[in-house]
């Protein structure tokens, strides 16, 4: 039995430009429109706080069925085909967003379990990260003292 469906991200959500002025709750996925190549991290993101939205991404508001965090997840797993299909120069159409799809669960306890498993695999790549920054420190201290 599946245990995933596969949706438009329009049908599940409402998604706007953002509007100047207007305050987004946190955890509002984002999805990068202009000069969205230079997004790394897949031109999709979420809001930390309450707050505004620079007008450069859209904003994804889902339906009730599913938490916003969860939608940022699904979105991101999806989100490297559709920008290839879809970018034109540095920017993505909102137009384009229509034919977004993702796989979406339906269970809340699913949806909460998925954001817990990633948020903890997001710990530990931030936790790998500065480890390594603190060994290029050290390597740099090092090299500054035997050429000093």
């Amino acid at each position: 039995m599946k245990k995933y469906d596969t949706v438009k991200l329009t049908d599940i959500a409402t998604i706007e430009r953002a509007i100047k002025g207007k305050i987004y709750p946190a955890g509002t996925p984002m999805i990068a429109l202009s000069a969205s190549i230079e997004a790394d991290k897949g031109g999709i993101t979420f809001l930390v706080k309450d707050g505004e939205i620079e007008s450069r991404y859209a904003a994804i508001m889902p339906s009730e069925e599913f938490i916003p965090k969860y939608i940022y997840y699904a979105a991101l797993a999806r989100y490297p085909e559709f920008f290839y299909r879809n970018n034109t120069g540095i920017n993505l159409q909102i137009a384009a967003l229509d034919d977004f799809t993702i796989r979406v669960h339906w269970d809340k306890e699913i949806q909460k379990a998925i954001i817990e498993m990633m948020e903890n695999q997001d710990a530990r790549i931030a936790a790998e990260e500065e480890g390594l920054r603190l060994m290029q420190d050290l390597k740099r201290f090092f090299i500054d003292k035997m050429f000093a």
